[in-house]
């Protein structure tokens, strides 16, 4: 019974005390926010401190001069954590991460907390709102650039490539040549496409632009090689004549003929054979001349000869030529030989009775 009466006497006191210290007043030392809630604004993808706060900047106060600790206790949505920071002295906000406007669905809501130093048992919080402002962003090519190759025959307006460049906002895109170029245009939906036919084997190197309604832009490359498409080589003419006289020493020229090779590099080059030959005559593969080895049995005659020319891939064209051979006349000749020197003495005898009769006139004058 005694026993009993002192664990109830003890109870109650404690009770008793416990109630009496909670009644004593006690200096609050908790800290306490300005504000239950706070408004921020920050460009997308800046870095730096937060500098736009509403209504003011973010503090906490406390009575007696004690100092607090500042810091983030929560971020939703929780993957962007990492991208802010807060000064443990100032409380100023940091974003350390950058935030892009057009990827992100929400506001930001972050819990600020405020707790001593001293004790960090006294602690406060208040939620800090962040709001990401869309900044007008250049347009962005992918890749390092664009190579294509086309023919040479390509023909005019066709298309080489289409460009394509993205927009950070969605708006619509314009593309444009950064420099002219007299073979290549670019028409506003980004389709490269040629204007002119240029030579086989050239490179064009292009600087394409994609800009925005606001003038900001991007620039990309566009590498063009001009490949040769094989075309059969034509001659410049579908017969060919000429005449020689049956006393021709040997290898006088005949007539040439001429191919033309609209190619370039590996598919240029022509190569001159016989189609139609004859024994008498000899053709010069390089250059289409023909040459006569001899007259023997030629005389008054007709001879029909065919040429081929071919490029170096095999594809090729033919010409004729008709070689017609006079006789030499004897009379012919001494006439062909007679006249010149006729007319070259008789050029001589004028000029000799001009000066006899220049020198008459001058003796008269002196008088003698």
């Amino acid at each position: 019974m005694g026993t009993s009466l002192c664990v109830w006497v003890v109870i109650l006191s404690a009770w008793w005390f416990t109630d009496f210290i909670r009644s004593l007043p006690v200096d609050d030392l908790t800290p306490l926010f300005e504000y239950d809630r706070y408004e921020a604004s920050i460009p997308e993808n800046e870095l730096g401190p937060v500098l736009e706060v509403l209504p003011a900047p973010i503090k906490a106060n406390t009575t007696g001069n004690h100092t607090i600790i500042y810091s983030i206790s929560e971020v939703s949505p929780r993957k962007y954590w990492n991208n802010f920071i807060a000064n443990q002295s100032t409380g100023v906000l940091t974003v350390v991460r950058q935030l892009d406007f057009e990827k992100i669905t929400d506001n930001i809501t972050i819990i600020f907390n405020a707790s001593l130093e001293i004790d960090n048992t006294r602690t406060t919080n208040t939620s800090v709102t962040v709001h990401v402002e869309n900044v007008n962003e250049s347009p962005v090519f992918r890749g390092s650039g664009y190579s294509v190759s086309i023919y040479d025959d390509a023909w005019h307006g066709s298309t080489v490539v289409t460009v394509k460049a993205t927009d950070p906002e969605n708006e619509s895109l314009r593309y444009l040549l950064q420099s002219s170029n007299p073979h290549f245009g670019v028409r506003p939906n980004g389709q490269v496409y040629v204007q002119s036919l240029t030579f086989a084997g050239n490179w064009a190197n292009l600087r394409v632009r994609a800009e925005d309604p606001h003038g900001l832009y991007a620039i990309t490359s566009v590498q063009v090689r001009i490949l040769d498409r094989n075309r059969r080589p034509e001659f410049q003419q579908s017969m060919y004549t000429a005449e020689i006289f049956d006393n021709a020493p040997r290898n006088t020229p005949v007539v040439q003929v001429q191919a033309r090779d609209p190619d370039a590099g590996d598919n240029a080059g022509l190569r001159y054979v016989w189609w139609i030959s004859d024994s008498r005559f000899d053709l010069d593969s390089s250059s289409g001349q023909l040459y006569v080895l001899s007259t023997k049995g030629l005389s008054g005659t007709v001879v029909r000869l065919g040429v081929r020319v071919e490029d170096p891939k095999g594809l090729d064209d033919t010409t004729w030529v008709e070689v017609t051979t006079k006789k030499c006349h004897t009379t012919t000749i001494l006439l062909g030989t007679l006249i010149p020197l006729a007319v070259i003495l008789c050029g001589i005898l004028i000029f000799v009775i001009w000066k006899r009769n220049a020198i008459r006139k001058i003796c008269c004058v002196d008088g003698t």
